[in-house]
């Protein structure tokens, strides 16, 4: 199986050989597929022969389509970008003329991935969801549950609350809290674990349920466990996603909160799912003289979205509401039309929907996170081979975050930020990067094939001379990253999916971050020819790539987010 032996190799960051199987998986597939075609073509096919080429064509085209899909994902893990923006196009078609049975969109591509590429439209990781969704309603037995919920329930106009004027509740709501996330380990537990500390205890009981069959003592654990109520671990390889479901629904809650979606391989889709299979029970219950307490079921908590999937759930019978801000997805009369592509209804936070726990957990004595003072920034740059005085563009996201338009808008920006810089210090034009205070752009290193290939353009359409201006840094544990944050002096932000945990970070930190959020879903101005040179535009409607004006807007500093790429660069 060439292409199981080709996620053993992802895995391993060997991105070269992966390659090299799917590609020979995709040529293997459409030889067999070819074969069966041409078959079907003479006259003396018979009616056996061609149920069997039929077959076959079911057979092989899923398996290209999922070689494809894996292959882009490679390449983009590598950055190699050779045919980035054909091979996107490719995906992107394949996803929207080959629907499934069901007449879903094919399940070839995660959800989280459709968030992350740019050649797969708003409208279509809608339609991405929205098919995992009717999975997650099938393993139930639930295929002929459509999501009819009225429409102007969900985009009902915006009504503002303000909780200082509710009235306090007779009973405390009880609210709980799912995730496979809550370890020290994962960015979730990071960001959550001060957040539930700050419930109002005399009007909310908090539970916690963590999907894991393994107890995590670190201390993001241990502070989520102190804020709660009740932290109850769950096995989703001891049990099934409705005895999962139905542990919840004992402890009469009002309110589940889904911090996970598709993230990850989790099964929280089909979990969440339960819910509606335990109303079609008390409905058919019901009507035939029954009552929920016969049917052993109690009343059905309300569901929510929040934090762990940054787009629309695809499913308002699913989950009742997702939580966002007005940033990340405009309200109903935004002249782009993006609410449309969200099927849930929504609850708008007044700032940022995007929490953090940094302020209760950054500039502790003794952790070193938030540098003293500029002699040990520059001893911390030494150790990086970061020159004292050299300006430090930074970008420490995941190279797979990073497309081919905006890599190049950030190498012109720093070829003129280098040429000025020499055409004042003509003397330092032979010395390698680290010992010329020229500047820089600090990247994160993912495999070795990811920073050859970025060596390998810039020298080539750049010069050799810029290939010195490239700097890269190893994944490091969470607190080394944070404290070498402090060496740089801007954070790039990647337009296709914003930096998220990294925003905040940068932010808390000091470092400015600079991002676009385009005033149209469409350049306005001719970015294809003047800017792009792979002929692209990289669209800002997907909430992923919204994030970061978001955090900075409410950080209240507008004026770092830019709404095309020329005034991106300019700002460089």
């Amino acid at each position: 199986d060439r292409i199981g032996l080709s996620s053993l190799f992802i895995d391993k960051e060997e991105y070269d050989e992966a390659g090299i199987q799917l590609r020979k998986a995709i040529e293997e597939a459409n030889h067999w597929l070819s074969y069966s075609l041409k078959l079907s073509d003479t006259s003396s096919t018979t009616a056996a022969q061609l149920d069997l080429t039929n077959t076959q064509f079911a057979h092989w085209q899923p398996s290209i389509n999922r070689a494809q899909y894996l292959l882009y994902r490679t390449n983009a893990a590598c950055c190699q970008w050779d045919t980035y923006f054909k091979d996107g196009h490719q995906l992107s078609q394949s996803l929207s003329h080959n629907p499934s049975p069901s007449g879903h969109v094919q399940r070839i591509l995660h959800p989280f991935d459709a968030l992350k590429f740019p050649c797969i439209s708003l409208e279509l990781a809608s339609k991405i969801a929205q098919s995992y969704a009717a999975r997650a309603l099938e393993s139930h037995g639930l295929v002929d549950v459509e999501d009819t919920r009225d429409k102007q329930y969900c985009r009902r106009p915006t009504v503002t609350v303000n909780r200082k004027e509710l009235p306090k509740q007779e009973q405390k709501i009880r609210i709980g809290y799912i995730s496979p996330d809550f370890t020290s380990r994962h960015p979730l537990a990071f960001l959550m674990q001060h957040v539930f500390r700050y419930h109002d205890k005399s009007q909310f009981s908090v539970h916690i349920y963590s999907l894991s069959s393994k107890v995590d003592d670190g201390p993001e654990v241990q502070a989520i466990q102190e804020s709660c109520d009740q932290f109850t671990y769950l096995s989703p390889s001891a049990m099934s996603p409705m005895e999962l479901y139905q542990q919840m629904v004992q402890d009469e809650l009002d309110i589940i909160v889904d911090l996970c979606g598709y993230a990850g391989t989790s099964i929280m889709a089909e979990i969440m799912a339960s819910r509606c299979l335990l109303q079609r029970m008390n409905d058919n219950h019901s009507s035939i003289g029954g009552n929920e307490a016969d049917c052993g079921t109690r009343r059905l908590p309300i569901h929510v979205s929040y934090m762990g999937f940054p787009g629309s759930v695809g499913s308002s019978r699913i989950w009742d509401y997702s939580i966002f801000d007005q940033v990340v997805i405009p309200p109903n009369n935004d002249e782009y039309g993006i609410r449309e592509h969200y099927n849930e209804a929504l609850v708008y936070m007044p700032h940022c929907y995007f929490v953090n726990s940094h302020k209760t957990v950054f500039g502790k004595e003794g952790d070193g996170i938030i540098l003293a003072n500029e002699e040990e920034r520059i001893q911390l740059r030494s150790k990086y081979g970061i020159h004292p005085t050299a300006f430090v563009y930074c970008c420490h996201s995941r190279p797979d975050k990073i497309d081919p338009s905006t890599f190049r808008t950030w190498i012109r920006a720093l070829s003129t930020a280098r040429s000025e810089y020499f055409a004042r210090h003509s003397d330092e034009r032979d010395l390698a990067s680290s010992g010329s205070g020229a500047p820089i752009l600090w990247l994160l290193r993912s495999g070795k094939e990811m920073e050859q290939n970025l060596r390998q353009l810039v020298r080539k359409e750049f010069g050799e001379r810029m290939e010195d201006a490239l700097l890269f840094a190893d994944v490091s544990e969470r607190n080394e990253h944070l404290r070498r944050l402090g060496c740089a002096d801007v954070f790039l932000d990647t337009p296709a999916y914003n930096a998220h945990t990294l925003g905040c970070d940068a932010l808390y930190l000091g470092l400015p971050m600079i991002s676009l959020l385009r005033s149209s879903t469409r350049a306005s101005e001719n970015q294809a020819n003047s800017i792009c040179d792979d002929q692209s535009t990289i669209a800002t409607d997907k909430l992923a790539s919204r994030v970061g004006a978001s955090l900075l807007r409410a950080a209240e500093v507008d004026d770092l987010v830019f709404p095309n790429m020329s005034d991106y660069e300019d700002a460089m």
